[in-house]
């Protein structure tokens, strides 16, 4: 059925992750690059938000740098570091916190993750996220716009100064109009999205209905 699709799709992707290691796949570059874009977020999250950080790379970094978010906080990632699993850090997947802790949580980010899933699973993505979210919680996603696309490939197959295996590995490079869209058909409600980093990324927000009813999906 449509649940074990889904979880084949993901450890597909999973595997596919893993045949390069997670360290070797992420240079210091990356890595700056990945927290420029959490802080550019980052502020824009209410402080004191029970966070889900899904997709929290390696470090787990933006749930546990500083004191911005509650201490239940949460940031998941099947590539996170053991040495950062703990109470604030899980090698889990945002359909298994949808199942178990639903409306859980005041604010979710996904950055730099819909471009790597297959398009036939980025919905499912964003309902399982509206899913963890209490009503009225808000969704923070960002992802590389079109106009990225041959910046990036240069900068990783010619200059090689960031990752290509991150970049080979993006499936779709989406527009404004296809975000606000995906969010809209997801249960998503006073969208916003904007373009940052000179146009290069984007950031979409959206917003759960606050008379939505919290049930486990």
């Amino acid at each position: 059925g449509l649940a074990q699709s889904r979880l084949g799709a993901l450890a597909d992707a999973a595997d596919r992750r893993r045949t390069v290691s997670a360290r070797q796949r992420f240079n210091p570059i990356d890595r700056t690059l990945r927290r420029l874009r959490a802080r550019a977020v980052a502020r824009h999250v209410p402080a004191g938000s029970r966070l889900l950080d899904v997709g929290c790379g390696l470090d787990n970094w933006l749930v546990t740098s500083g004191d911005r978010f509650r201490d239940d906080s949460l940031g998941i990632d099947p590539d996170l570091d053991e040495d950062r699993i703990d109470e604030r850090g899980r090698r889990a997947t945002v359909d298994e916190i949808a199942r178990d802790e639903p409306g859980r949580f005041d604010a979710a980010t996904s950055l730099a993750v819909i471009e790597h899933l297959p398009t036939d699973q980025v919905d499912a993505h964003l309902t399982a996220i509206r899913t963890v979210l209490r009503p009225g919680g808000v969704l923070f996603l960002t992802t590389p716009t079109p106009r990225s696309k041959p910046v990036l490939e240069f900068l990783a197959f010619r200059l090689k100064v960031i990752s290509a295996h991150e970049i080979r590995d993006h499936r779709h490079y989406y527009d404004e109009r296809e975000l606000v869209e995906l969010f809209r058909r997801n249960g998503f409600e006073r969208v916003e999205h904007e373009h940052f980093q000179f146009g290069m990324n984007q950031r979409v927000l959206g917003r759960r209905p606050s008379h939505d009813e919290v049930t486990a999906s």
